[in-house]
């Protein structure tokens, strides 16, 4: 049972892991680009085409690319699943919403989780990331009654307040957001299944 607690665990945000996979495959001549939208697969017996779109010299350039095989890593909410037509069985449901992303954090201590109230009020979590040490970044989670979420999106100083009207230590000062992103839990529906 020690050794479970002796073990250390990393959780880190979205833009920290997609940082640390692009540098691993580097090391095996693999490089990510970064910056180009997939607008076109189509998918034959033996390989799959895919319309890459990118900005050059401030013009849409089209690139295709032939493979012989694609994955999609792109979520439920991805580009891929709509453009080979595939259906999401399943319905959001909005039970558990919730507010994420990486802040910097300035004024509570860097080893500990500090989570402010809780359900059914408006809650804050903020986690010491890998970050800390260089640049105060935490993981933000925050849910609430009084949370406008759509606002919190695209408004950091409303999510900024808000955040201050939870937290309530004085000490605390919350600087530049990233990768702010809107969370919800999604119930799958099984079509023929005995539960239904």
């Amino acid at each position: 049972m020690d050794s479970i607690f002796k073990r250390r665990i990393w959780i880190l945000g979205q833009y920290a892991a997609c940082r640390i996979l692009r540098e691993h495959l580097k090391a095996y001549g693999i490089e990510v680009e970064l910056a180009k939208e997939l607008v076109r697969l189509e998918q034959e017996d033996e390989y799959a085409t895919a319309g890459i779109v990118k900005r050059q010299d401030g013009k849409k350039v089209e690139e295709i690319i032939t493979a012989k095989y694609v994955v999609s890593a792109d979520g439920a909410k991805g580009v891929v699943r709509k453009l080979l037509g595939l259906t999401f069985l399943g319905e959001m449901r909005d039970v558990l919403r919730l507010i994420i992303g990486d802040v910097e954090v300035h004024g509570i201590d860097k080893e500990h989780w500090h989570k402010f109230d809780d359900a059914p009020n408006d809650s804050i979590l903020l986690r010491p990331t890998d970050r800390i040490e260089k640049e105060n970044i935490y993981a933000l989670v925050t849910f609430g009654p009084n949370l406008d979420h759509e606002r919190a999106l695209k408004d950091h100083h409303y999510l900024r307040q808000f955040a201050y009207s939870v937290v309530k230590v004085p000490e605390l000062k919350i600087g530049k957001f990233e990768g702010v992103a809107d969370y919800r839990f999604v119930t799958f529906i099984r079509k023929n299944h005995p539960s239904n």
